[in-house]
């Protein structure tokens, strides 16, 4: 192996639990408290989750402390209850969250651990409900032996949906935000609610994870819903829940994921138009967006014009990746030295990602790594792994295509400071 990866994963299934999903549901809505039927371990879990999603929003600038967050509290099954289950232990934390909190409504969910015991949590949320008189919401995923991550975050979505909001007269300026990536203050987030204002939305739910019980009674209310997902699993899974919106209260759906690049960003704005029946705005929306881009990049455009960068991909399934990659190089003018793809490739994934360099790219320029590859300090390194080579000056590409022509803008920004970086000093600077 010629380069050294710090952060190479080639899993091509991937394993995940489902209680984290649960809580991200909700993660920032008030009055909600969710409960883990867990030892106290699986919540760390969580937390990490959490705290590299802070960390990430403190390197953008895009940190703003939540109004809310909600609790996360474990049950604490240990090894009594692991023998003689763990009923009596979840009927006492609930009674200590409910007198520590005073919620409006909680949240619980199954570990592996509680699903293994067999604990019949569905009654003990049934009894806790009748007791306390607040809503207790069951959301059976058992940790990692059903389902995965979205597993839990969409079915805690459809037991919404069921428990709290009614049919009722839209407001037509008014819509549902659903999967709302990276929070409400993100470059992405702030990006996708311009476009929409562009149309004359100014009141947003974004559901599940940054509204209030008030809120989610109203979903009802809204004009229709729009899919911030990212990814095809993501939007394929989030679908599912604005067609359960669409199925019980009639709130039809926007059927389009975010945009991701320009070209993207102006046909969904023509979809929106038409889907809206205000294609009589699409041509000054596009217009804006358009200089936006070209005012944006003009900072950064004498110092990246006609400077080339290497691409080291490893990948799988990068057609989407590549495709915005094309673009933002294109619209920069910004050429490619050379394509190198990462020795841990499959043949198949090889030949689909060179086959499909090919056909865009005219005479690229493709190396297959071997262990004479070598990187030079003087190449601009845009790559989908950490390299470990510490003089190289290197750029990781977002897994997913960052939002709209802003999106563009934040990686131009990245790859000008990148280019200004004195050769042989090495550094990682990250696309998201």
């Amino acid at each position: 192996m010629a380069v050294n990866k710090r952060r190479l994963n080639m899993n091509t299934v991937s394993s995940s639990c489902g209680m984290p999903g649960v809580w991200r549901a909700v993660s920032h809505n008030e009055g909600c408290v969710v409960v883990y039927h867990s030892p106290d371990s699986c919540a760390h879990i969580t937390d990490e989750m959490e705290r590299n999603f802070h960390l990430r929003t403190m390197a953008r600038g895009e940190y703003k402390k939540p109004v809310y967050t909600a609790p996360l509290i474990t049950s604490g099954i240990g090894r009594n209850e692991s023998i003689f289950g763990g009923a009596a232990k979840l009927s006492s934390c609930i009674d200590y969250v409910v007198d520590t909190y005073k919620p409006g409504y909680l949240v619980v969910t199954d570990s592996c651990v509680a699903g293994v015991i067999g604990d019949d949590t569905a009654s003990i949320c049934e009894d806790m409900e009748k007791k306390h008189h607040i809503p207790v919401i069951y959301v059976p995923v058992h940790g990692f032996l059903e389902g995965e991550y979205y597993g839990g975050y969409v079915d805690l979505c459809r037991l919404l949906i069921d428990r709290f909001p009614r049919p009722a007269e839209k407001i037509p300026t008014t819509v549902t935000v659903i999967g709302e990536k990276d929070g409400p203050d993100s470059t992405a987030m702030r990006d996708f609610r311009e476009l929409l204002s562009y149309f004359g939305i100014t009141g947003y739910c974004r559901f599940p994870g940054y509204c209030t019980k008030e809120e989610i009674e109203s979903l009802g209310k809204s004009a229709f819903s729009v899919i911030v997902g990212g990814t095809p699993k993501a939007y394929r899974l989030l679908r599912s829940v604005a067609d359960y919106m669409t199925e019980k209260l009639d709130v039809p759906h926007f059927a389009a994921d975010y945009p991701a690049g320009l070209l993207a960003t102006e046909e969904w704005v023509r979809r929106l138009g038409t889907f809206m029946r205000r294609e009589d705005v699409v041509p000054s929306v596009i217009q804006k967006i358009e200089t936006s881009l070209e005012e944006g990049y003009a900072p950064y455009k004498e110092r990246l014009a006609g400077q080339p960068v290497t691409i080291y991909l490893g990948q799988r399934g990068a057609d989407s990746l590549l495709k915005w990659l094309l673009e933002f190089l294109d619209l920069g003018r910004i050429p490619v030295h050379r394509f190198i793809l990462v020795d841990a490739l499959t043949g198949v994934d090889r030949r689909v990602n060179r086959e499909y360099i090919e056909a865009r790219w005219k005479n690229p320029v493709i190396e297959d790594e071997t262990a004479e590859t070598k990187l030079s300090p003087k190449e601009l390194v845009m790559t989908t792994q950490e390299l470990s080579q510490d003089n190289l000056r290197q750029l990781m590409l977002p897994m997913l295509p960052p939002i709209g022509v802003r999106g563009f803008l934040h990686i131009y920004k990245k790859l000008y400071l990148l280019a200004r970086r004195s050769e042989g000093r090495g550094v990682v600077l990250y696309g998201w």
